[in-house]
C-alpha cells in the first residue's frame, strides 16, 4: 500500500515538476531558506518554520516522507499563514493547495 500511495505522490510531483524543484536545507545555517511562488503561492521553509502565503483560504497544507507517509498536515486559514514544523534530516515532499514541492532536510 505505501509503495502505491509514494508511487502516486511521485507521479504527481513529475507532473508538477514545472513548478517543483528540490532545495537542500542545512538547519545549522540561519539564513538558507526555500522559496517557491506557483500561482501566486509562496512556500518558505526555514528553521522549523514553514511559511504559507498567499494560498486560498481553507486549503490544505500537508508534508509527506518519501515512504508516502504524512508527516504533517494543516488548514490554512489566513492569506500568510507560520507552521512550526519538526522535521528530521531527509527529504520531503510539500504540498500547497496547488504548489507541490520537494525539499531535504540536512
Amino acid at each position: 500500500m505505501k509503495h502505491i500511495l509514494l508511487s502516486i505522490i511521485f507521479a504527481f510531483s513529475l507532473s508538477s515538476s514545472l513548478f517543483a524543484e528540490e532545495f537542500i536545507l542545512d538547519d545549522s545555517a540561519d539564513k538558507q531558506q526555500t522559496e517557491e511562488t506557483t500561482n501566486n503561492i509562496s512556500v518558505t521553509f526555514l528553521n522549523g518554520k514553514l511559511t504559507i502565503e498567499n494560498a486560498p483560504q481553507n486549503s490544505q497544507v500537508e508534508i509527506f516522507s518519501m515512504l508516502g507517509v504524512s508527516v504533517f498536515q494543516a488548514t490554512i486559514t489566513e492569506s500568510k499563514q507560520y507552521f512550526l514544523v519538526d522535521l528530521k534530516k531527509g527529504y520531503y515532499i510539500v504540498k500547497a493547495s496547488s504548489l507541490t514541492k520537494k525539499i531535504s532536510v540536512k
